[in-house]
């Protein structure tokens, strides 16, 4: 039976990275997680976004200390194998054929609504991110 599609990870469950800037947060709930090459992962991550909600959010693996991250799904080598389809809470990152070139470190930023008046905060990052390891041929599990 060949695996292609399917995700393959390992990950640390009793290890939680968590970034706040009370009262907004970022949980990773892995440091890492393991795929093969030409398969799926999902990278899972969690969001406080505060009492007004979100005003945007995304993925990114360039960490930036100034100004906005850019987002994964505009990046020509990401930009139809990746989404995010972040709900109220949770901002899992869903990546399809898995390339080596996509190892490393990746983080979830938000910006939150600071007020019911739609005033915005600056970048919440996630931080330290979440690595990702790719290995292997897929073919070698077939």
């Amino acid at each position: 039976m060949s695996l292609p599609d399917k995700i393959f990870s390992l990950m640390t469950p009793s290890y939680t990275r968590v970034w706040s800037q009370a009262p907004y947060r970022v949980t990773y709930p892995s440091k890492s997680v393991c795929a093969l090459k030409g398969f799926s992962v999902v990278l899972p991550c969690s969001y406080y976004p505060g009492p007004y909600g979100i005003r945007e959010g995304h993925w990114y693996k360039v960490n930036v200390s100034n100004g906005d991250p850019k987002d994964l799904r505009w990046e020509p080598e990401y930009r139809d194998r990746v989404r995010s389809p972040y709900s109220d809470t949770s901002c899992d990152l869903h990546m399809t054929t898995l390339t080596e070139s996509d190892a490393g470190v990746y983080y979830f930023g938000f910006k939150a609504l600071a007020s019911p008046h739609g005033e915005t905060t600056a970048w919440i990052h996630g931080s330290p991110g979440i690595a990702l390891v790719v290995s292997g041929e897929k073919s070698s599990f077939e």
